[in-house]
């Protein structure tokens, strides 16, 4: 299955910003500033620049950073639950579905189930060169 690379990022990054509204929402700021920061500076070598390029933030293990991601997923659909209802939970729920579905190579890369990095995201490093 061909993905084209934007539509992984763009899943992940929609996931993310409701899980912030909802964690600023019922939570606090507290909760969203730990959430971006790991999210922002627990880079896996390779993910976001060329393994052979210096990675921004630090690097850290692809296992501590599927569970970053996942975490502020789970935390997200939980408190969409609980704050506003099923409707809003369920939609938070399959924004993580599709997410999970479109970016599996990439968290199979991370979990070590697979030696090579996606090409999705062979063609991301590509076009962030060309910009």
């Amino acid at each position: 299955m061909s993905v084209d690379y934007k539509v992984p990022a763009g899943l992940r990054f929609i996931m993310e910003l409701f899980s912030w509204i909802w964690m600023v929402i019922a939570q606090g700021w507290i909760i969203l500033i730990i959430s971006v920061l790991s999210l922002a500076l627990l880079n896996v070598p390779g993910d976001k620049k060329p393994v052979s390029e210096r990675v921004i933030g630090i690097p850290v293990p692809g296992l501590l950073r599927i569970f970053v991601e996942l975490g502020t997923a789970i935390i997200g659909v939980l408190t969409a639950f609980w704050l506003v209802g099923w409707f809003p939970g369920l939609l938070q729920l399959g924004i993580v579905a599709m997410y999970l579905k479109t970016d599996g190579e990439r968290l199979k890369w991370f979990a070590g189930l697979r030696s090579d990095i996606p090409e999705y995201m062979l063609e991301l490093h590509k076009a962030s060169k060309r910009n």
